[in-house]
């Protein structure tokens, strides 16, 4: 059973590949994930230790990373304070009391700074044929123009990142 897996994921590889390759740009959007001016998921090809993988990579804004982590500390302490708490998706309209207090939570958690991004890539070797990266960027979006500088940087090992803390405000998207 495994080896036909292991074929069925060298078979989409592959044809990833042969993907990349016929669109001239060195890199695809993942057609399975929805895309934003926030966030995109793309693959391309290069090495890691002198062989060839594929690279399953997520690229987004600093601004959604420091927003999903401010959501995500947010949702950890109202876990805490509320055992019967169901998830952030739970609250869409049903619990007034549970959503009133994590609005509080989230502006006590932006108002003590406590959380500082910077760009970063984190890389997961996924198998001996997958890379996956988790880039995020200071941008205000992420373009196709964008994404075209950063793979080719990336594969050289020229990417320069900003090492600099930042924080945002979401008063506008609360």
């Amino acid at each position: 059973m495994e080896k036909s897996i292991n074929n069925s994921v060298n078979q989409s590889i592959s044809n990833i590949k042969k993907l990349i390759q016929a669109d001239g740009k060195g890199w695809i959007y993942n057609s399975e994930v929805e895309h934003n001016s926030e966030f995109v998921h793309i693959f391309f090809v290069g090495l890691l230790r002198g062989k060839e993988v594929l690279f399953d990579t997520t690229i987004c804004t600093l601004y959604l990373h420091y927003a999903s982590l401010l959501f995500e500390m947010a949702d950890e302490q109202l876990q805490q304070q509320n055992p019967d708490y169901a998830g952030w998706d739970s609250l869409e309209g049903n619990n007034t009391q549970l959503d009133e207090q994590r609005a509080e939570l989230i502006a006590e958690l932006e108002a003590s700074g406590q959380i500082k991004v910077q760009e970063q890539v984190e890389v997961t070797e996924e198998s001996e044929e997958v890379v996956v990266l988790d880039v995020y960027l200071n941008a205000p979006q992420i373009t196709s123009e964008m994404i075209s500088r950063f793979v080719p940087s990336y594969k050289s090992g020229k990417l320069k990142l900003d090492h600099t803390l930042y924080s945002f405000s979401l008063e506008e998207e609360i």
